[in-house]
């Protein structure tokens, strides 16, 4: 069975369509992964650097795994059960809004993932609050996860709105 193989590293670097680095911090992207049972996982928020490069590590991808686990044990199967193709997409202005809302009316905490990867929980809501993600749209990137190498690199072409 061909299975989701976690990398160490995914770096996605954004450029508008000209082709040229897009220098824009704090765009927000998620990363989905199909279950073959049970939910999908939408692992999310990464965020790009002042020079338009998002880089996720391994260890941050496993957080927000363990964080859906924390959200619901039972509604999710094992990642490394999930199909190897994955979705990396650039959250919408709805996602980063409905995002924001949720963690501050119904998921009040940092789930157990989260707090290895923020301080606090408003630093994690400042990232919402701050996303540049309403000025932009892009189209998502298609990958395979299958272990073929330990590090991907993506270019994703976004545009203003």
């Amino acid at each position: 069975m061909d299975t989701l193989v976690i990398p160490d590293e995914v770096l996605i670097v954004v450029k508008n369509s000209e082709g040229e680095p897009l220098t824009v911090a704090n765009l927000l992207f998620g990363i989905r992964a199909f279950a073959r049972h049970k939910n999908d996982f939408y692992l999310a928020p990464f965020a790009t650097n002042a020079d338009g490069v998002a880089r996720i590590q391994k260890r941050e991808l496993m957080a927000e795994v363990e964080a859906h686990y924390d959200s619901g044990l039972m509604d999710y199967c094992s990642i490394l059960d999930c199909h190897q193709g994955v979705v990396i997409y650039l959250l919408s202005r709805e996602n980063v809004e409905r995002s924001l809302h949720s963690r501050t009316h119904v998921w009040k905490t940092l789930l157990k993932g989260e707090k290895n990867r923020w301080s606090s929980l408003d630093e994690l809501l400042n990232l919402y609050r701050f996303a540049a993600n309403n000025r932009f749209r892009a189209e998502e990137i298609s990958a395979n996860w299958n272990g073929s190498q330990p590090e991907y690199k993506y270019q994703l072409i976004a545009e203003q709105i």
